[in-house]
């Protein structure tokens, strides 16, 4: 036991140092979406809840970071830089290791981890002011504490987090839920009540300061039933009118979703794009239902790496960019290439644990229903295909489990065949 937590250690020290010479021969980077969460978190500062399309969670790391710096200090950005690259690649590799190893080996363990560490485009996010590296590690912790418990009691908290981190994820416990609890009600409930208690606390203190809770579910969900139906072509079932005209203008220009929907808004005010995608989709039920069915497989093969309308660092290195990205394309040209090796693997990992009786239960009971809530969630609420890669990256360290438990298993086999 001593020489398995040693041994994750040295992989997420190795992890923390790689990445940490990569973000900071990069600079501290800006996403396209810090501006608004630091506005969340400078009114925070101030003893202040402001009504937001986003959430407290990222900002409340982002105050942590600051106070953190004050302490050291060290400059914010820098700050949130290290703690941030701590936290995913440090953290989350060493936990992911002892998540392999406990479950198939150390084998599996160590090719879990060095996979999720090699994963640049999740990587890449511990040093830019996103919040995706707090949400996929609280993927991890999540699954971390389910195997250890053997069951979710504590596993449902950093799910219930994980809604306070980005709207899109409050259908992920809701989703996880249903598809655990049509046969075991019990532990539906015992998944669902800490996101009540979070979120219900979280609405309470945002009304007690006159702010609206519900202003990112206001904001991104006719958002994101409209881009659908931007995207898939489904706004040229609507009648011939001023908003389909409108739209069809937009689509000349070669709009974006986002600019697309800001027009629409401006021309028949906040409730103009849920009505358009409400009658577009009964237009087309079906066609509706396929772009909602292929967001998955465009989520799980979108690639995110340091594209620069997403992130912007201080000062690039062309050179840590150069051989990060060629190691991230051969990486991916191995391990995103096929969404079906994808279901297969985690249909096996749920089946039989990829040949690891330990790993059975917990693929069945949580990572497997983990990684089906999350993409659902992905796929409803978000648009077609922007972004959608960026979103879903909380399973990648669950996928990187599935290929450990199956490296675990063939050099296994080669053992026993070499005896």
């Amino acid at each position: 036991m001593r020489r398995a937590a040693s041994l994750g250690l040295l992989v997420g020290s190795a992890a923390t140092l790689l990445w940490l010479g990569f973000g900071l021969a990069n600079g501290p980077a800006r996403g396209n979406d810090t501006a608004s969460y630091v506005r969340v978190a400078d009114a925070l500062a101030a003893g202040r809840i402001v009504t937001s399309i986003r959430p407290p969670g990222y900002p409340l790391l982002l105050l942590a970071t600051r106070t953190l710096a004050r302490l050291l200090g060290t400059a914010p950005a820098h700050t949130l830089l290290v703690v941030q690259t701590v936290l995913l690649a440090g953290v989350g590799t060493a936990l992911l290791y002892a998540l392999g190893a406990r479950l198939g080996g150390v084998v599996a363990g160590l090719t879990a981890a060095a996979l999720y560490a090699g994963d640049a485009d999740l990587q890449q996010f511990a040093s830019t002011a996103l919040p995706e590296a707090l949400g996929v590690l609280l993927a991890i912790v999540a699954g971390w504490l389910h195997v250890r418990d053997e069951g979710s009691r504590r596993a449902a908290w950093p799910i219930a987090l994980l809604a306070l981190v980005h709207p899109r994820f409050l259908g992920v416990p809701l989703t996880l839920a249903a598809v655990v609890g049509w046969r075991r009600p019990r532990a539906a409930l015992a998944l669902l009540w800490p996101s009540a208690t979070v979120l219900g606390a979280w609405a309470a203190l945002a009304l007690a300061s006159g702010a609206d809770p519900l202003r990112p579910q206001r904001y991104f969900l006719p958002l994101h039933a409209f881009g659908k139906i931007y995207e898939a072509g489904l706004w040229q079932k609507l009648p011939d009118g001023p908003e389909r005209r409108l739209i069809a203008a937009a689509r000349a220009r070669g709009d974006d979703p986002y600019a697309a929907a800001a027009a629409l808004r401006a021309g028949g005010g906040e409730t103009a794009l849920l009505s358009a995608a409400r009658r577009a989709a009964w237009a087309d039920p079906v066609g509706y239902a396929r772009a909602v069915a292929a967001i998955p497989r465009r989520a799980f093969k979108q690639a995110t790496f340091m594209r620069p309308e997403l992130m912007q660092p201080a000062h690039p290195s062309p050179g840590w960019l150069a051989a990060v990205g060629a190691w991230r394309r051969a990486y991916r040209k191995v391990f995103y290439a096929s969404f079906p090796l994808f279901v297969v693997l985690l249909g096996l990992a749920c089946w039989n644990g990829l040949g690891w009786p330990a790993a059975v239960a917990p693929f069945r009971t949580f990572m497997g229903p983990f990684i089906a809530a999350l993409l659902a969630s992905v796929a409803l609420g978000s648009l077609s295909t922007y972004d959608v890669g960026r979103l879903a990256l909380p399973f990648h360290p669950f996928y990187c489990l599935a290929w450990g438990l199956a490296a675990g298993w063939a050099a296994a086999r080669v053992r026993d065949r070499a005896h």
